[in-house]
């Protein structure tokens, strides 16, 4: 009886240490290959960051490329995003790389991918902070898009367009399919909100930014969020409702900041909204009148949405709900190549760009590498104009305080 015990847990501790084998996850080295065959008049970069996004656990791991090769040793076997960005300069002109492959499969020792790489000049208008997540107890109309000048000249904001990108159904849990040809050639927004003026109305100097808000009031009163993070948003320079209206107990006042248009609406509203769990965000100028007949189609989709063509936008970032949606991507790779996300809804978090360097003098350069993975953080408390960006001399109602 007593060796039949001692065989029955030997047995046992054979089957644990195998189970154990089994589970564990070996390592494997993996290779990326640059490819560059598509870069033509730009000069070329000196080496690229490739980085492995794991799609399970969000971790990122890089590493800088030799010869246009980058060998990671020790890689856990899984399902990962793989880019590559670089950025050079040439004759003032500055140029920004990118590359991506998505949803590679890292399975095997030795396993190499090729991903290509394209140039885009840096563009001069770009976002500098976005707040979406907004704040209190289910308080929704304090969200702010901040736009800076990150050129060394002028730019007239006359006619740019904002819009939420549309791209992924809750419902169906799967990117929209969009009833027209060549969708991968557009992106989709069911509102369209844009600046007015006559062409040099509303000019930007270097160094300035404008912010967009959705209500440019002080959301810090008793009768509307006493503890809302961003507080005070009355020096806003413009602000996306149309008219006056009650929306429940509350009173949509009309503002200093100036109204913006909406010439792209999927249905009616007096006032903007953007998603509270990860607004995916564009910025453009249309090279033709928007209008909202005729919208495209999409399963799933209430009133459809207006097709934006990719080459038109500026800039444009893929904020998500959080890790888990970092494969569905409202964006293409030239667009921005990453992600980002805060807490969940009503955290009071804000995504802001990081500070690329420093003029001698005191303007303030942001990076802008077309991936809101490297170019973005997240800030525990929105704020607007932050780091001293400029107001707008034609604010006169920010600039009087």
């Amino acid at each position: 009886m007593k060796k039949s015990i001692m065989f029955i847990a030997a047995l046992g501790m054979l089957v644990a240490a195998a189970s154990c084998r089994k589970d564990t996850v070996v390592p494997v080295s993996f290779t990326v290959n640059v490819d560059e065959s598509a870069l033509v008049d730009v000069p070329l970069p000196e080496a690229y960051t490739v980085s492995l996004t794991n799609l399970s656990t969000a971790e990122v791991t890089t590493m800088e490329t030799e010869n246009s090769v980058a060998t990671f040793s020790s890689v856990v076997p899984g399902l990962y995003t793989v880019s590559a960005l670089a950025s050079a300069s040439e004759n003032g002109v500055s140029y920004n790389f990118s590359g991506t492959a998505s949803s590679v499969e890292i399975s095997v020792e030795g396993q190499e991918v090729t991903i290509e790489v394209t140039a885009a000049e840096s563009g001069s208008l770009v976002f500098k902070e976005i707040y979406y997540a907004c704040s209190g107890d289910y308080y929704i109309r304090e969200q702010f898009y901040e736009v800076y000048n990150n050129s060394d000249a002028t730019v007239y904001l006359d006619g740019l367009c904002i819009a939420e990108v549309d791209y992924y159904n809750q419902v169906t849990k799967a990117p929209y399919n969009w009833q027209i040809e060549n969708p991968e050639k557009y992106v989709f927004a069911g509102d369209v909100w844009q600046i007015p003026g006559d062409g040099t109305s509303y000019p930007l100097e270097p160094g300035e930014s404008v912010v967009i808000a959705e209500w440019a009031t002080d959301h810090s009163m008793e009768s509307l969020n006493p503890g809302s993070a961003i507080g005070d948003l009355s020096s806003a320079d413009f602000e996306a409702i149309t008219i006056e209206t009650t929306v429940g107990t509350t009173v949509i006042t009309d503002n200093a900041a100036i109204n913006m248009e909406h010439p792209v609406m999927a249905y009616s509203l007096p006032q903007w909204l953007t998603s509270i769990g990860g607004a995916t965000m564009v910025i453009f100028y249309p090279e033709y009148e928007l209008n909202s007949e005729n919208m495209i189609a999409a399963e799933g989709l209430y009133g459809g949405a207006r097709e934006i063509p990719v080459e038109w936008i500026l800039d444009g970032v893929n904020a998500v709900s959080d890790e888990t949606m970092i494969q569905y991507k409202g964006l293409p790779d030239n667009i921005d190549a990453g992600t980002i996300w805060v807490g969940e809804a009503y955290c009071g978090q804000s995504i802001a760009r990081k500070i690329s360097e420093t003029k001698e003098d005191g303007r303030i350069v942001y990076m802008d590498t077309n991936n809101t993975t490297n170019d973005f953080e997240v800030m525990d408390k929105p704020e607007i104009r932050r780091n001293g960006a400029k107001i707008p001399s034609w604010n006169t109602w920010a600039n009087s305080t």
